[in-house]
């Protein structure tokens, strides 16, 4: 960033010009190491890069003198007072949703950049611990998506949502940031688990073509969940009693039916495809 010159100093081989310009890999000199190396290289290739253009070779120098030359043509001079490229900063790291088995946490963050580079793929991880602190931290295998399903083996542990911020464009070394870890929580023993919702009634289970839901006009909503975490269908009850998700066009596997009351609290049924 115009700010400290580079060297290729001492290098097995020779750098390629092209190379330079796609990469941006303006080294200011470089210099190959001696005996077998250069033979290695081959005299076409060495002819070649020390003929190049954008290669200036000892007798091209100017006399050194001291005062500062005037800038090459070819070159782009940097401004020295423009701002260091810097990498991507994830703020305020945390997460939401029901801290109970069979929920669905999901993560949030603010990205920022100060060279304005647009947020690229950001890395998601989350942690368990078995205290607030995280001191036995380890990572969730599997559960690197912005959405985490708690599985039944958390209750009474800790979550933590971690984000590697990642930007879209920038130096290869300015394109991840920092990891960002939010707070550990807690998964409650009491609330949602995998169970039988009330009194409700769900068959077939394992389901084919139609999946029933009866008796459950004591709830707001119904949502069909993917192991991944995502909503595969969404339907409010309302008034009616029995609710009939069609299952043909869903993929065969594990499904979570998570029923929501006006409440604010929800039950969960396992279902399988």
């Amino acid at each position: 960033d115009g700010r400290k010159l580079l060297t290729l100093s001492e290098s097995g081989t020779i750098p390629i010009p092209q190379h330079i310009i796609d990469y941006g890999t303006w080294w200011s000199w470089f210099s190959i190491w001696s005996g077998s190396f250069p033979r290695a290289v081959g005299e076409e290739r060495l002819s070649a890069v020390y003929n190049d253009t954008l290669i200036i070779t000892v007798d091209e120098l100017p006399e050194w003198n001291w005062e500062a030359p005037e800038p090459l043509d070819e070159f782009e001079v940097t401004d020295p007072d423009a701002p260091l490229a810097s990498p991507p900063e994830a703020g305020q790291a945390s997460f939401s949703g029901d801290l109970f088995v069979a929920s669905i946490l999901t993560g949030s963050y603010l990205y920022s950049d100060v060279n304005g580079d647009e947020e690229g793929e950001s890395l998601f991880q989350w942690f368990v611990a078995s205290d607030p602190e995280g001191s036995d931290m380890r990572g969730l295998e599997g559960a690197n998506q912005l959405t985490y399903v708690v599985a039944d083996s958390m209750r009474e542990k800790y979550v933590a949502f971690q984000v590697t911020p990642v930007a879209a464009t920038g130096g290869t070394g300015n394109l991840a940031g920092d990891p960002a870890l939010s707070d550990f929580r807690q998964i409650l023993v009491v609330g949602t688990g995998i169970k039988p919702a009330g009194f409700v009634k769900v068959y077939p289970n394992p389901v084919g073509e139609l999946l029933t839901v009866d008796q459950c006009g004591g709830y707001a909503s119904l949502a069909l969940i993917d192991m991944t975490g995502r909503v595969q269908q969404f339907q409010q009850i309302g008034n009616e009693n029995r609710i009939e998700l069609p299952m043909t066009h869903q993929e065969q596997g594990v499904y979570l039916l998570q029923l929501h009351s006006a409440q604010g609290t929800s039950e969960v049924i396992r279902i399988l495809k």
